[in-house]
């Protein structure tokens, strides 16, 4: 008989799915997936002990959260599978199609790919990037997101001392769209401008700041806009083609 006042309390275990996987040339990989806090389901790959890979998921209300652990896990497996399986796709491939879903507003699928390329290329500052922009964007973690894309672009500092400046557009890119998932405009604006001072032509840094309603600064920025040196001295810059904002 239980005192009265008193509350039973059942500690539920956390269930977790566990996989070995042999690929590519008889490596001998561990996926892992568990439960977490708030409906989360997050699934880690290891090669000797080493995490190399891992993506974490919302369970959707009203869907049976064992399920989702169970199709994210196989998953996982299928595309640590196909990735050695398919013809080897260099990283520039997988930006390329990463860029392409992400710019198509396919980001689920954009961070499927992106999964599948880190397996080959879990070092590359760039695909790096795009997962703090994916954390962001779809996990809601914005401050870890943001804090992913800044490492990369320290690591890109630090490792790269010639030709780094071929990054940073892309590197920028990454940190104000994870920027603008956290609600901060003026930081987000802040970054793209970084980028576009490494490419002033930059597509999509000129984009978003298009999309943001940022005006480039007038070419004589102690005079008024309305001013008609500035005026025409700005259809004259747009004319020859100048992009800089």
């Amino acid at each position: 008989m239980e005192k009265k006042g008193h509350l039973r309390i059942k500690a539920q275990a956390r269930s977790f799915l566990e996989t070995n996987v042999t690929a590519g040339e008889g490596e001998k990989y561990l996926v892992f997936t568990e439960t977490g806090a708030d409906r989360g389901v997050i699934t880690r790959i290891f090669l000797k002990g080493a995490l190399i890979n891992s993506r974490k998921t919302a369970c959707r209300p009203y869907t049976s959260i064992s399920q989702h652990m169970q199709n994210q896990h196989e998953f996982a497996i299928k595309m640590l599978k196909s990735s050695f399986e398919q013809k080897v796709r260099t990283s520039s491939d997988y930006l390329s199609g990463i860029k392409d879903l992400v710019k198509r507003k396919k980001y689920n699928q954009a961070n499927d790919l992106l999964s599948e390329a880190l397996l080959r290329y879990p070092e590359d500052a760039v695909l790096l990037s795009y997962g703090g922009f994916m954390e962001a964007r779809l996990n809601g973690n914005r401050a870890e997101g943001i804090a992913i894309c800044e490492r990369c672009i320290a690591d890109v500092m630090r490792k790269v001392p010639f030709g780094a400046d071929f990054f940073y557009p892309t590197l920028y890119l990454n940190l104000g769209r994870a920027c603008l998932a956290a609600g901060d405009k003026e930081r987000a604006v802040l970054a793209f401008r970084q980028g576009l001072h490494y490419d002033h032509e930059d597509r999509e840094l000129l984009w978003e700041m298009k999309k943001l309603g940022v005006r480039r600064k007038p070419v004589f920025p102690c005079l008024s806009r309305s001013n008609p040196l500035n005026k025409y001295s700005g259809m004259l810059r747009a004319a020859l083609g100048g992009r800089n904002i």
